[in-house]
């Protein structure tokens, strides 16, 4: 099996492990993304979160249209680089599958209805991508990859 069919099965099965419900801060970010204002910028403090660059600077590296908003939701969820990598590719890997429509706040409760993915499930989706001691996520040559 190649790279590119590893990551599409690794992909597929991110979004059917068990998941748990929105933690506090995670509720009040996706609210208060769904309640703002279309189109206008998000703060300066939001941009400058150091996991808000990393998921945006690895989702334009991908190719994931995503709006700001939903990024942002994603930064703030998570406190572990390697986390916010899983979700860039996971979401490409998702928005490729179904029919390529840009990524928003409102598409993040219809892709994770019942929740996020519980820690357990964070961990063995790391370590399903790992192959040989390397990261598969970093090696598959992402252009091809998505719906191959």
């Amino acid at each position: 099996m190649n790279y590119i069919q590893q990551f599409n099965e690794w992909a597929a099965a991110f979004f059917k492990y068990p998941v748990r419900v929105m933690t506090n801060l995670e509720t009040e970010v996706f609210l208060a993304m769904i309640l703002k204002d279309e189109g206008a910028p998000l703060s300066k403090a939001a941009q400058e979160l150091a996991q808000y660059g990393i998921f945006a600077s690895r989702a334009k590296y991908v190719g994931l249209d995503i709006t700001p908003e939903a990024s942002l939701f994603f930064a703030c969820g998570c406190d572990r680089p390697g986390t916010l990598v899983m979700y860039v590719y996971a979401l490409k890997w998702y928005q490729v599958e179904h029919g390529g429509e840009r990524l928003t706040i409102q598409s993040v409760a219809e892709i994770f209805p019942m929740g996020l993915p519980t820690e357990e499930s964070l961990s063995a989706a790391w370590k399903a991508q790992k192959i040989n001691g390397q990261n598969l996520l970093d090696m598959v040559a992402f252009a091809e990859a998505p719906g191959a």
